[in-house]
């Protein structure tokens, strides 16, 4: 789902989410916005997409709708903490003990867990395994 944002009582979209989730008064999806002031905005929750386009001089980010141009869903406005059924603590203790391993944490699970597989698939894997710890402590850097 995704959410438009407009200055309370005006019609311009000034910023817009995609596949948006709420937690208290911050947005994350394809962007984030932290401590939105709910008296200063109107939110529309919405199935509708837009076009935003990016002023090459002045960087301003513009959206080919307005707000009145965008049907409002009746689904429930999904909450980071319950998304899939998760308890959000029990995940974040996840990815915090995820995020403590070392390169070398990393190649010795994979050499343990998949010591079936060939060097070349270990090696393959290894490889991925070291860019999910990387995205993952980028993103509990953004979060902190």
């Amino acid at each position: 789902m995704n959410l438009a944002i407009a200055r309370k009582g005006k019609n311009t979209i000034q910023y817009f989410i995609r596949d948006c989730l709420r937690r208290g008064s911050d947005y994350i999806g394809d962007r984030k916005i932290i401590g939105l002031k709910p008296h200063l905005y109107d939110l529309k929750w919405t199935e509708d997409d837009v076009v935003e386009t990016i002023e090459p001089t002045t960087g301003q980010i513009t959206y080919n709708k307005l707000m009145t141009d965008l049907a409002t869903t009746s689904n429930t406005i999904p909450e980071l903490d319950t998304v899939n059924n998760i308890d959000i603590n029990t995940f974040y203790k996840q990815l915090i003990s995820i995020a403590q391993m070392s390169l070398s944490d990393v190649e010795n699970h994979v050499d343990n867990t998949f010591s079936q597989l060939t060097a070349q698939q270990r090696n393959s894997l290894t490889l991925l395994y070291k860019a999910v710890l990387g995205l993952i402590k980028l993103e509990l850097r953004k979060i902190r």
